[in-house]
């Protein structure tokens, strides 16, 4: 391809562009104050700033004018652009912030069913929640490696959660 070639088809993508573009611009309801000129000059002079009438006329300081616009334009359309694909990578972001969370509490939620405080099958807890929070807060607060039997209960904790792996190893055939 040529570099002549290569110039002429930059002209007519850039031409569809903007000819696509105007089109969108004449639909929407509200404009910048660019936009609104932009409209108006490529209403009266066309999208170069030649006549639509007699595509003879050149009107040059018109056509810088219009040449600006045209350019200003492109520049917000590619701002827009940027904006939606930040937009979309924070979505993803807080997609799999929200998807970690999510799994750290189904963890938690496990952790209660391997204790027995909530049945497997229903999802319903086996006991009373004002108790279990109440319960569950005194240990907490209370910092059960203070009174000696911090140990004893991680122990019980740690074989409980031991016994839950083995059983899950059995029943997944890897």
């Amino acid at each position: 391809m040529s570099h002549l070639e290569s110039d002429n088809s930059d002209t007519e993508r850039e031409d569809m562009w903007r000819k696509t573009r105007y089109e969108y611009l004449r639909g929407l309801t509200q404009h910048t104050p660019e936009q609104y000129l932009l409209l108006t000059l490529v209403q009266a002079h066309g999208i170069h700033g030649h006549r639509l009438d007699d595509g003879e006329t050149d009107l040059t300081a018109v056509q810088t004018q219009i040449e600006r616009l045209w350019s200003l334009e492109k520049a917000n359309e590619r701002h827009v652009k940027r904006l939606g694909q930040r937009a979309k990578q924070m979505s993803k972001e807080d997609k799999a912030a929200r998807k970690a969370r999510d799994h750290e509490l189904y963890k938690a939620a496990g952790l209660l069913g391997l204790a027995g405080a909530v049945d497997k099958k229903t999802g319903k807890l086996k006991i009373d929640a004002g108790f279990l929070v109440g319960f569950l807060k005194v240990i907490i607060d209370s910092n059960p490696a203070i009174d000696g039997n911090g140990a004893k209960y991680k122990a019980l904790g740690d074989s409980l959660i031991a016994q839950s792996q083995t059983k899950k190893k059995d029943k997944d055939p890897v």
